[in-house]
């Protein structure tokens, strides 16, 4: 992966890593909230009251009556589970903030939770797994409540971890933020005033198709994207998971994948403002964000409601959405059978809807079987589904799809169930009496990622053979994981086959070789306790970036890791108060206990400039060492620019420059807004010496070191007005690195300062609108050859029109809801410095398969609407006149076939990727081949087409090519056996 590739990586991973561990702040909500952390000169006022909010729903998730609001900070949740000394807290950190409405006045009595967690208490190691110790750990690191100035505290934070802020919780102004600026060693972190979103107040009553007021239904919004709710997302329920025929098993079965109690906690508190119906159906809900949102209404045994998008008018003000249909359904009754038709009690049972476009479905908690067999599923929707069921003494899901409810009985039958015997030998080949056996069901056979798939105990029966094996009953045809284990070997993992019957598997196990560390400090050799010391294979694909053991070193400073083989593996010891150590060690070889020495670190003291003076606003700094499992840390540049990082490790760095893009919004803003926030606005390169304390000056109008560079300034208007606030990027042709962004200044000017020339002066100059909701890509993309040392300006002068239309089905002329519609300019006349000008945008129409772009350069363009299941289809040529627009377009999809089958090629490994091409009937159709060399495509026509196969993986991509003919009704199995091709 390129420099710059990587470096703007840093931000979207920790964005990510964040939110997995900010996904947890929903266990606090469980039962109860806990007591809270009040800013030190604050005390916590009473609960105050919400509007529109159920008393009871709301009582459920505040401490119960004669609860002491005593201070609760992140040191004394960890010390309850893993009592830390105090030298380890006093090495943390702890963060501070403001919550503020949008006019700037200050947020008091709302509820804040810290939640989020360190690397290495997310992913489990193998032993700890194999043994039953794995232990997750608390998500929420503090809970506070703001003071009168909306200020709130968290102590004890660790730097290490990746952390959110959850505000109020389950209440009607629920919120998510990413903390995007983490403490040093000791120090106290502020991360500024956190503007919460501007909120309506909904109002409305929900009945039932009887007119009926319905009580105690459930009503929250959202401002996210439509488009998750043809996905599905409104049926995500407790106890739920999804089903998809993406990820298909050797032998064709679907994958279905329940969701953890901790998901499932997840799903049920999620961060909408939520508000409940009273006994008259009547609801005010006083939290809703402003703009464009979906109310989800729902209840048990009812169709959830997706009422939708609509205007919520200004904010502050009061929105009528008059009364609301919540429809109880159909229902679907069925019954499990064995394969000799006999009933199977206490099967569990999920059922969801099959989306229109995709084999793909949102399932949840259908009930389990009688004693007949039988079961019945209340409040579904009049559509296709999916039945999903599990035996009690079962792996593997049985599912059935098309079963209508109200019309069609659902009769699964269950396949014929298998036995597998397991037999353990050591090196010497003598046999492991009755090792331990977890399974793990995984559509990548291989990968054994309990972070991803969870070894369990077997569902079937399990029972020990006087040989010493272990057989275990109801096994299903396909590939299982297990992961066997003994006391006194290392962990063994491999896969077996069941797609042919019953069978047997031989699993050699070697020897355990305990390695004993001792860590100390280089000052002065003193133990340091409480470091998390945590091994990893040296080698080893996907399977080395899970610890194989872990251990916390005790008093004297040793941890002894457990269940290793005696191969080379990684140790890597952290402590909040010292540089991150890593060592390669062989067990085998190692002596009886390891040494391994702990510094402070090296330090970068860094202030952020333009030119000679400070940065407009505040800046995120994204800092990632080089290596596999290094992970980025970031910070906050202050008012002067000014940043921070201690505690580093000597190496290789890059840095990246950008504007916050987190902190001021939350999860729908962060899916809706613009991919421009993340363009880096500079990245350097920089290696640190073991205890350097480093000085850096990053001017973001400066240009990478080591390349001949030129100033790239100008100014955008916009139908003869500035264009403030819109974002500029600048894109060096040649390698992927040294991309470059801005802001537009109130007056529409903008300057990129030097921008490196890597490839014969060739750059890329972008402008996209901020306001921009829904679109991406960039609404002016000019190419430009510049000159070492030029000062280039450009005037960038936008007349625009708009373009709408609708994209539908050819067959019945029913909308096309969510296709993809891509807006791309034809060639035209050259730009003001005599180089192409173009615009490329893409977007989803909305349910009704309509789609509008108000901001398009005045011009010609061809206009593309791609389906899964329809051949994509393009209009146009159309003009797009200045401040007007051409009559609506209509698209028409045509239905697609199914065209599947397999690819022969020589020489090409199992890791290697393979993608394809279709070329013919004025489509380009791409996709990409299974591991297994399979594919399918749904967007073909019948017709001849050109086939190009690329196989990446090697030093160069090799190309192939191949003709093919797709008849009328498509095909299931084509066998391609492509020529090699220098295209």
């Amino acid at each position: 992966m390129t420099t710059g590739r990587r470096v703007r990586k840093i931000v979207l991973l920790g964005a990510c890593l964040a939110v997995l561990a900010a996904g947890a702040w929903l266990l606090i909500l469980d039962q109860h909230r806990p007591a809270a952390a009040v800013h030190a000169g604050e005390s916590a006022a009473g609960d105050r009251a919400a509007p529109g909010e159920a008393p009871a729903a709301r009582a459920a998730m505040q401490p119960g009556e004669g609860t002491e609001r005593d201070a609760v900070s992140a040191g004394a949740v960890v010390a309850a589970c893993a009592d830390p000394p105090a030298a380890y807290l006093e090495a943390l950190g702890g963060l501070t903030g403001r919550l503020v409405e949008p006019d700037g006045a200050p947020v008091p009595d709302m509820p804040v939770a810290l939640i989020g967690a360190c690397f290495d208490e997310i992913l489990q190691d193998l032993t700890s797994v194999a043994d039953s110790r794995a232990v997750e750990a608390p998500p929420v690191k503090a809970t506070a409540v703001t003071g009168e100035e909306g200020r709130f505290l968290f102590t004890k934070v660790d730097p290490r971890g990746y952390y959110a802020l959850g505000i109020d919780s389950g209440g009607p102004r629920a919120a998510l933020r990413i903390v995007d600026s983490l403490p040093n060693c000791g120090e106290l972190r502020d991360l500024g005033d956190i503007v919460l979103e501007p909120y309506v107040t909904l109002v409305g009553r929900v009945v039932d198709a009887f007119g009926e007021p319905v009580e105690g239904a459930r009503i929250r919004a959202t401002d996210a994207p439509a488009m998750l709710f043809q996905f599905g997302a409104h049926n995500l329920r407790p106890g739920g998971g999804v089903l998809s025929e993406e990820f298909l098993t050797a032998t064709g079965r679907h994958l279905v994948a329940p969701f953890s109690p901790t998901v499932s906690r997840l799903v049920e508190l999620l961060p909408l403002p939520t508000t409940y119906s009273d006994q008259d159906g009547d609801f005010a809900l006083g939290g809703a964000p402003a703009g464009i949102v979906s109310v989800l209404v729902d209840l048990q045994d009812h169709v959830t409601l997706v009422h939708g998008p609509v205007p919520t008018g200004s904010a502050g003000g009061r929105r009528s959405l008059g009364t609301l249909l919540l429809d109880r359904g159909r229902e679907l009754s069925g019954r499990v059978e064995t394969s000799a038709g006999e009933p199977v009690p206490g099967a569990r049972v999920m059922v969801g809807p099959r989306l229109e476009f995709d084999e793909f479905a949102v399932i949840w908690p259908g009930g389990v079987s009688d004693a007949a067999g039988g079961f019945r599923v209340r409040g579904l929707a009049e559509a296709d589904h999916y039945v999903a069921v599990q035996t009690p003494r079962s792996h593997d899901w049985t599912v059935v799809s098309g079963v209508v409810p109200g019309a069609d009985e659902a009769v699964i039958r269950l396949a014929p169930a298998h036995d597998l015997l397991v037999t353990a030998v050591g090196t010497d080949g003598r046999v492991i009496p009755h090792p331990g056996v977890l399974v793990s069901v995984f559509p990548e056979p291989g990968v054994f990622l309990p972070v991803l798939s969870a070894p369990s105990p077997p569902r079937g029966g399990i029972s020990r053979e006087e040989d010493g094996s272990v057989s275990i009953s109801g096994l299903g045809s396909q590939t299982y994981q297990l992961l066997v284990t003994k006391s006194g070997y290392a962990a063994a993992t491999v896969d077996v086959d069941l797609a042919g019957g019953p069978a047997r598997v031989q699993v050699v196990m070697q020897p355990a070789r305990p390695l004993s560390v001792r860590v100390s400090a280089a000052e002065d050799a003193a133990p340091v306790v409480h470091a998390s010391v945590r091994a990893f294979a040296a080698q080893g694909g996907l399977l080395r970036f899970v610890p194989r053991s872990s251990a916390r070193t005790d008093a004297a400073g040793r941890a002894t890791l457990e269940g290793l083989d005696g191969g080379e593996v990684l140790v890597q010891v952290e402590h909040p108060g010292f540089a991150l150590r890593q060592q390669t060690i062989a067990p085998s070889a190692a002596p009886y206990e390891v040494p391994v020495v702990l510094v402070r670190g090296a330090s970068i003291t860094g202030r952020v400039v333009a030119g000679a003076l400070p940065v407009d606003e505040p800046r995120c700094v994204g800092l990632k060492p080089e290596g596999d499992l290094a992970l980025p840390r970031f910070a906050v540049t202050d008012r002067e620019g000014c940043f921070r990082f201690a505690q580093l490790a000597c190496g290789a760095y890059e840095v990246a420059v950008l504007r916050r893009f987190a902190h001021d919004q939350g999860i729908a803003g962060l899916i809706t807004g613009s991919l421009a926030r993340l363009e880096v606005e500079r990245e350097v390169s920089l290696t640190l010496a073991e205890g350097e304390e480093r000085e850096l000056e990053i001017d973001v109008r400066g240009a990478a070191g080591g390349h001949p560079a030129a100033r790239l300034r100008g100014r955008v208007v916009l139908n003869g007005r500035p264009m403030a606030r819109a974002a500029v990027v600048c894109r060096p042709q040649g390698p992927e690195r040294g991309r470059k962004s801005t802001l537009t200044s109130e007056t529409g000017a903008f300057d990129l300062g030097q921008v490196p020339l890597l490839q014969e002066g060739r750059v890329t100059l972008c402008v996209a609108p901020k306001e921009t909701s829904g679109w991406e890509g960039d609404i002016y993309t000019q190419a430009l050859v510049m000159r070492p040392g030029e000062d280039r300006e450009v005037l960038v002068d936008l007349e625009t029109g708009g373009l709408s239309g609708r994209v539908v089905r050819a067959r019945d002329q029913r909308a096309a809801a969510f296709a993809r519609v891509e807006i791309e300019s034809l060639p035209g006349p050259p730009g003001s410095s005599g180089e192409t000008v173009e615009t490329s945008i893409a977007c989803r129409a909305d349910e009704n398969g309509r789609f509008q772009a108000d901001v398009l350069p005045a011009g010609d363009y061809r206009v593309t609407a791609r389906l899964e299941g329809c051949a994509a289809r393009q209009a146009g040529p159309v003009r797009v006149p200045f401040q007007g627009q051409p009559a609506p377009l209509t698209i028409e999809l045509l239905d697609a076939l199914e065209v599947s089958g397999r690819v022969e090629l020589n020489g090409v490994g199992p890791q290697e990727f393979v993608a394809m091409t279709f070329s013919g009937r004025g489509l380009k159709v791409k996709l990409a081949v299974k591991r297994d060399r399979t594919f399918r495509a749904f967007d073909l026509l019948p017709g001849d087409y050109t086939v190009d196969i690329a196989v990446y993986g090697r030093s160069a991509p090799r190309r192939y090519r191949t003709q093919v003919v797709v008849p009328e009704h498509g095909c299931r199995d084509l066998i391609l056996r492509p020529h090699p091709s220098g295209g």
